[in-house]
């Protein structure tokens, strides 16, 4: 999570903060690679800003490939890309609280 120290200027309580975390202790955790962050948590971290025309390089975090940020761009393919990260991440939330009959019922109609 250096990205979120060297880039962002943010410390781990800070960036606990921003994503949401109840409790600190969880985001130290994360920063010091004892637990890995929710896919909620890493939607989060890959829209904050680090300048106004710069945001982390979510494949760069995961993979260390790639640059650490992205530009933003007024380019379709970008504004895409970041909706399908918001839409991912709402997906993710709500299966996690849906129920087992539900998440069977909503597979029966994907299917």
């Amino acid at each position: 999570m250096a990205l979120s120290h060297d880039y962002l200027g943010l410390s781990y309580r800070q960036l606990a903060v921003k994503l949401q975390y109840a409790d600190p202790s969880t985001m130290r955790s994360v920063w010091h690679g004892l637990t890995l962050p929710s896919i909620e948590k890493l939607v989060l971290f890959s829209q904050l800003k680090c300048s106004p025309t710069t945001r982390p390089n979510i494949d760069w975090v995961l993979t260390g490939k790639g640059k650490p940020l992205l530009t933003l761009e007024s380019s379709r393919d970008e504004k895409v890309d970041i909706e399908k990260l918001e839409i991912e991440g709402q997906l993710a939330t709500r299966l996690k609280q849906m129920s087992l009959r539900k998440k069977q019922s909503l597979l029966a109609i994907i299917d």
